[in-house]
C-alpha cells in the first residue's frame, strides 16, 4: 500500500493497487498487454494512528475504486511536477464516476509543506450495500491534512513501485 502520512503522523491516505482488468478469455484486446492495460482496481482509506497499539486503524475506506489506464499515471504526473516545483499544486480525480478525487497544493499549508483534500463519496457503496438510491455527491465525505513535502515524495515513489510490480504480475 502506499501511503501519506500527515505532518504529525497521525493520519494517512492509503491506496493500494489492487490488480488490472484482463479480457475474459475469447474477448477482444482490452487489458491484454502493458501497452494497452484494462482498469486498475484499487482501494483507498483514511486511517488513524492508535497509541495503544502502534497499528492504523480505518476512520473511512473505500474497497473499490475502478481507474481508467490512464489515471494513476496521471496521478503520478501530478506528483512529480508538484515536488520538482513545477506547479503549486493539481487536482486529480480517477475518472469522473470514481468515488474519491484529491486536491494537493501548497497554498494554505506552512512553509514546505501541503495541504491535501481528500473527497469519498460514498454514494456507491451505500447503494450497494444498503440499497439505498445512487447519489453522486449526495454522501461526500470531506477530509483536509496537512502533509511535507518528503512525505509526498515517498508517496509517489511507493505509488510507482506497486504499479512496476502490478506490471510484472
Amino acid at each position: 500500500m502506499a501511503d501519506l502520512l500527515n505532518d504529525t503522523g497521525a493520519l494517512r491516505f492509503g491506496m493500494a493497487l489492487a490488480g488490472r482488468e484482463r479480457p475474459l478469455a475469447g474477448q477482444g484486446a482490452l487489458g491484454s498487454s502493458l501497452s494497452q492495460p484494462g482498469r486498475v482496481l484499487c482501494t483507498v482509506a483514511l486511517e488513524y494512528l492508535d497509541q495503544s497499539d502502534g497499528q492504523f486503524w480505518p476512520f473511512i475506506r473505500v474497497p473499490v475504486v475502478w481507474m481508467p489506464p490512464n489515471a494513476l499515471e496521471s496521478l503520478l504526473d501530478g506528483i512529480s511536477t508538484l515536488v520538482r516545483g513545477e506547479s503549486a499544486g493539481f487536482s486529480w480525480q480517477p475518472g469522473e464516476q470514481a468515488p474519491m478525487g484529491l486536491q494537493i497544493g501548497s497554498e494554505g499549508a506552512p512553509a514546505g509543506g501541503l495541504q491535501i483534500e481528500l473527497g469519498l463519496d460514498l454514494g456507491a457503496f451505500l447503494a450497494e450495500v444498503a440499497g439505498s438510491p445512487r447519489r453522486p455527491g449526495g454522501e461526500l465525505a470531506l477530509f483536509r491534512f496537512l502533509t511535507t513535502q518528503a512525505a509526498m515524495v515517498r508517496f509517489g515513489d511507493l505509488l510507482r513501485t506497486e504499479r512496476e510490480e502490478m506490471q510484472t504480475a
